[in-house]
Parts: structure tokens; sequence; C-alpha cells
């Protein structure tokens, strides 16, 4: 409702979207997804989200728990479409002193301390108090594990050639490859 009030303050076009989802286990994700699909739904070529440095270094820390490899912990990408998430970069602080210089009010939603992001959220300061700038390091990784993470699919598409003989996969051939590629 906020921010469909200030679409219509600033003359924006608004679609406010409504999804049912059951109660249950990892309501977050799940309502995550019900949203996502429904603003697929759109038929939008682009889809920005106010996603930001702090919420890359959450996303980084929590598929780093979960024990991910490159692809899990290059984190959110700027630019997959249609997503995109223009704020990535910008710490959470440096957003919300702009959005007050501007007298826009910051909005956090009422779920999120109670969920697993919550709870990493509130580790933050600890590992800031660990290593100053924790959620910028994290979010430096995540940068460098994608571009890694762009080049390892690239070789692995590369190799797909030689692996793939007549419509199966040659043992021989992917027994060949290092250890990464053989994993993609």
């Amino acid at each position: 409702a906020m921010v469909g009030e200030m679409a219509d303050a600033l003359s924006l076009p608004f679609h406010g979207i409504r999804v049912e989802v059951e109660p249950g286990p990892n309501l977050a994700s799940r309502a995550r997804d019900a949203r996502r699909r429904a603003l697929l739904e759109l038929g939008m070529q682009r889809i920005a989200t106010a996603h930001h440095q702090n919420d890359q270094a959450e996303t980084v820390l929590f598929h780093l728990l979960r024990g991910a490899g490159t692809r899990g912990l290059r984190g959110m990408l700027p630019v997959d479409p249609p997503w995109c998430r223009p704020l990535l970069h910008e710490s959470r602080d440096v957003l919300e002193a702009w959005a007050r210089s501007c007298g826009l009010k910051w909005v956090e939603d009422p779920s999120n301390p109670l969920s697993q992001r919550g709870h990493l959220r509130r580790l933050m300061p600890l590992l800031d108090e660990v290593h100053g700038g924790a959620s910028a390091a994290l979010a430096r990784s995540a940068r460098i594990l994608g571009r890694e993470d762009v080049l390892l699919e690239e070789l692995t598409d590369a190799a797909w050639a030689s692996v793939c003989v007549d419509g199966r996969v040659s043992r021989h051939q992917l027994a060949g490859l290092p250890g990464a590629q053989q994993l993609r």
C-alpha cells in the first residue's frame, strides 16, 4: 500500500498484486516464489528490485552456510533477465541516508526479523567486529566469484562437445576434465 501511494504521488505506474500462500514450512521461500511468479505474469522485460549490498552479503553468507559452490556464492547477479538489481553495489546505510535526505520513509518488511535472513542480519555487526566492512567484503567476494563462475561455465560448455559422444556421456572423456568441470 505504501509503495502504491508513493507511486501515485510521483505519477508512476503501479501494479498491485496479491498472492495467496498456504501456511506451512518454508513460508518465506514459498512467498518469495509466489511473488516472483506473479511479477513474471505481468510480462515486463525488466523487473527491478531494491536489493542492496547488505542483502548480497546475507545471500552469500546464507549460501556459504548451505555449502554452495561458485554458482551460489556469486550471490545475486546485477542483471539476470528479467530481473535487475540496480542498487546491488550500494550499502543499506548509503541508501537509507539518501532516502531520508529526499524525505522518503525507509520501510522494513515486518517478516524479516523472524526469517533466516533476519538471523543472519543480526550476525553482521558481530562479523564487522571480527573484520570491519564484512558486508562489503562478502559482496566483493560475490562479484569475484560471479566472474569466475562465468568463466567456468564457458569452459564447461566448450568441453561438452568432447564429453558428449553420439548423444552419450563418455566416462573416459569426463574423467579427463578437472573436477570443477566434472561437477558441472
